[in-house]
């Protein structure tokens, strides 16, 4: 299986270069800049959930212990996104719930169909479970293990909302980094899975650098050499020791690991912020994956289910990574248009 890292490497290196000027401001974490590395991050969360379907995963067991940090970049990628539009456009907060639906929560329960059916005719307990197809098809009980990540962004959303449009934006950013530790200290106590929150420090700070980009923009430029050395020494540093505790058979739900994952992902997200100053991606491809980030998030599990599962089963590893992941996007595309075209007459009624 060596031939799908190998594979992802080269498509992420396509036409990357290095400028040694600063790139300018306004292409800093523009819709265009980041597209590429949305569509970076949407390849290697389907890499990672298609990992654990393997017998020998191999080397691709990498892309099981770094697929938080995908989605740590989704997280904050969707928050810098919410600032800047809360900033740049009046009466932000009066359509907010319905951009919310149309984008993220009706998308979703629309692929919930396609899973129920699936499930309707692959388990037999849950054909005959209505409640829980009702719960699963609204999102109020996990139809799929990946919805979590749905989940945990409308609970910040309900936070951004009320926090932002009550406070000013320095107050509303810090009462959001307590109630993100906050989230996290429940999750841990009601003992959830991991995945729901040690990944979601990113988002607090995406809304810091929406608020405050332009001054840590001119601070990173000033001294580069220095932010890059130390946000990068210390992401290698915590990779290390958690790596070492790992192998010492230390559990990963220990509050040492879990404190260890939480600051790789802000470091992490730190690294991305710093050495993309320098970088350019011009990546058609994983442009074009960006575009369609979400809904290849929605619907690659159903191909990872459909494919080796009851009805059907690919038993060569490289064929089946391959038919999910063309699968995956050639229906993404198609839904996001069919979704588009479905909300414009919706919101046109």
């Amino acid at each position: 299986m060596f031939i799908m890292p190998l594979a992802y490497i080269a498509l992420v290196l396509y036409k990357i270069k290095y400028v040694k000027n600063f790139v300018e401001k306004e292409d800093y974490l523009s819709v265009k800049s980041t597209n590429s590395v949305k569509g970076i991050c949407a390849l290697g969360v389907i890499l990672q959930h298609l990992t654990l379907k393997l017998e020998n995963q191999g080397i691709m067991v990498l892309f099981g212990y770094i697929g938080f940090l995908f989605v740590s970049l989704f997280f904050f990628f969707s928050a810098y996104g919410l600032t800047k539009s809360m900033i740049n456009k009046s009466n932000y907060f009066e359509h907010f719930w319905s951009r919310r639906l149309k984008k993220v929560y009706i998308p979703m329960v629309l692929i919930n169909i396609l899973y129920i059916i699936l499930y309707y005719f692959v388990d037999k307990e849950y054909a005959v479970d209505w409640r829980r197809m009702i719960k699963g098809l609204l999102g109020i009980e996990l139809i799929v293990g990946t919805e979590w990540y749905i989940i945990t962004l409308f609970i910040f959303y309900v936070l951004f909302y009320i926090l932002f449009k009550s406070l000013k934006a320095h107050r509303a950013l810090l009462f959001f980094f307590i109630s993100t530790i906050i989230y996290a200290y429940i999750c841990n106590k009601l003992k959830m899975d991991i995945k729901w929150y040690k990944s979601c420090f990113a988002f607090p700070m995406g809304l810091a650098f929406g608020i405050y980009g332009d001054i840590i923009f001119t601070w990173l430029k000033r001294y580069y050499k220095v932010f890059s050395i130390l946000s990068v020494s210390a992401l290698m540093a915590l990779i290390v020791m958690f790596c070492v505790a790992f192998r010492q058979g230390i559990d990963t739900y220990n509050c040492y690991m879990i404190f260890l994952q939480i600051c790789i992902s802000i470091l992490f997200v730190s690294s991305y912020l710093v050495l993309t100053m320098k970088v350019i991606i011009d990546n058609c491809v994983l442009s074009m994956l960006g575009r369609v980030s979400y809904e290849l998030y929605l619907i690659h599990y159903l191909f990872i289910e459909i494919f080796r599962g009851n009805i059907f089963y690919i038993k060569s590893d490289l064929e089946y990574f391959g038919t999910v992941i063309i699968c995956s996007i050639i229906f993404s595309i198609i839904y996001k248009k069919i979704n588009e075209k479905l909300m414009l007459k919706i919101y046109k009624v």
